[in-house]
């Protein structure tokens, strides 16, 4: 699977998202902006309609993997939809966080 990105597509994403990384598993390549709050509102709102049924890992990645990949290609291999969210929600916000005891 040819999955090189070209660099005007990368630019047009930066462009229109600001925030795009790339993450590399098991030689694939899988480019994807943050989740905004409007995302993550809506994502949390289907979870509360759908219950255990929504599975949110999925539903962030299919929210913010910018490539064109169908969900089975995603899943195919069973962590990369975990590494992807994790992946997604630290560069989100949800997780880079220093504090100091003052």
């Amino acid at each position: 699977m040819d999955n090189m990105v070209e660099q005007k597509t990368i630019n047009y994403w930066k462009n229109k998202y600001k925030f795009v990384y790339k993450a590399t598993i098991d030689g694939t390549e899988y480019y994807f902006r943050t989740l905004t709050r409007d995302d993550y509102l809506a994502i949390s709102a289907k979870q509360v309609s759908q219950g255990q049924a929504l599975d949110y890992e999925l539903e962030t990645v299919k929210t913010c993997l910018l490539n064109d990949m169908d969900e089975a290609t995603i899943a195919a291999k069973s962590g990369v939809v975990t590494v992807l969210s994790e992946k997604i929600m630290a560069r989100s916000g949800f997780s880079q966080v220093e504090e100091e005891e003052l």
